[in-house]
């Protein structure tokens, strides 16, 4: 699947920037995380517990 949309949000820059470094940590991106979690939500059509 082409990866050919923009999704832009704003968010405090400071949960940012926390949530990046934990995802490094895990070897993810932010990018990455909203692609995972899109995906599932698409799939599954609900929200998943966090």
């Amino acid at each position: 699947m082409a990866a050919n949309a923009l999704v832009r949000a704003r968010i405090d820059e400071t949960l940012k920037n926390q949530a990046a470094d934990v995802l490094a940590e895990m070897g993810l991106t932010i990018s990455d995380l909203i692609r995972i979690t899109l995906t599932k939500v698409a799939r599954e059509k609900a929200l998943f517990a966090f």
